[in-house]
């Protein structure tokens, strides 16, 4: 993050280790290309319109290679601040608010956990209130509050792009300048934006799989009986949302954690170290599609199709 509700781009840069830009490089590479395949996978099969739970997850693979897309154009990540191409005149200003800054990394970010939370309460839903799950969980629902998610995160994680500005004969360019010049505020509006936008959604989803976890083992030891076919195909999805959710607590929460303690003085930042914590934010985005494909056999099998349609049609040409 950056350095008001988000982490701030430091006014004088450490030199990052080699290893942490080749690991941007790789990961946003993999999250970019897993998250493609996911979503023609998706598309192929017309998984999109099966059912809310593809839906939600179709937009958190266009999320996810978004992050990875932002990831590999923001300087100090897969490329060195200092030898980094930036833009100039206006093109300088707009790329040092919303990509130097980190804007759209973060909001992206947000918006998937968001997503995330969508599809652990899609999840509950579906085994706790079955009755309304079609009603609640439609699939022009879960489109319409994905908009209205990206929106409110957009909005919520404004501010960032006012922080920063762009002076041409600087390296870098991009300077840092927290719009609170009172710590307080500064301090009660990170907190606040941080319960807003990670730590309230992550408490949810928790919540939501204790619960799930109380009703399955209270139906099994009642001997519970229903539809083998479904239960079989309900408790795959619930695997496959469960990982998705524990990946993301995984991958966010040291950032999180570590730049709070930052922000409220209780240790000083340390750029590799916080460098090191958000190369997992994108191992989260680049790890979803193995998720998918490891769990569900939706997306296991529309992998396999796809490479050997693809070996088929490179076996085709070449005896053409």
């Amino acid at each position: 993050m950056n350095f008001s509700s988000v982490t701030p781009t430091p006014a004088i840069h450490l030199q990052v280790p080699l290893i942490i830009h080749i690991m941007y490089g790789i990961l946003s590479n993999i999250a970019i290309i897993g998250n493609l395949l996911v979503l023609i996978v998706s598309i192929h099969s017309r998984s999109v319109i099966k059912g809310p739970l593809h839906t939600l997850i179709f937009c958190l693979a266009i999320m996810d290679m978004m992050t990875g897309i932002v990831a590999f154009i923001t300087p100090g990540f897969a490329f060195a601040y200092d030898t980094f191409p930036y833009p100039n005149g206006t093109a300088g200003l707009l790329y040092c608010r919303l990509i130097d800054s980190e804007y759209f990394f973060f909001s992206f970010g947000f918006v998937s956990i968001y997503i995330v939370l969508l599809i652990s309460l899609e999840r509950w839903c579906a085994i706790a209130k079955p009755w309304r799950y079609q009603i609640v969980f439609s699939v022009k629902n879960c489109r319409i509050t994905v908009l209205i998610i990206v929106v409110l995160q957009l909005s919520l994680t404004l501010e960032n792009t006012l922080n920063m500005n762009h002076k041409s004969g600087n390296i870098p360019p991009c300077i840092w300048g927290s719009i609170f010049a009172d710590a307080l505020a500064r301090n009660v509006f990170f907190i606040v934006m941080e319960t807003i936008r990670l730590f309230i959604p992550v408490c949810i989803i928790v919540l939501c799989y204790l619960d799930i976890a109380r009703r399955l083992l209270s139906r099994a030891k009642i001997g519970h009986t229903e539809n083998t076919i479904k239960a079989a195909a309900r408790r795959r999805a619930t695997v496959m949302a469960f990982s998705a959710s524990i990946m993301l607590i995984i991958c966010w929460l040291p950032n999180e954690l570590y730049f709070t303690l930052y922000q409220f003085k209780v240790i000083d930042l340390d750029e590799i170290l916080h460098k090191t914590f958000k190369i997992l934010i994108i191992f989260n985005s680049s790890i979803n599609p193995f998720v998918y494909a490891s769990t569900n056999e939706l997306y296991r099998n529309g992998l396999f199709k796809l490479f050997a349609y693809s070996r088929w049609r490179c076996y085709s040409s070449s005896k053409a």
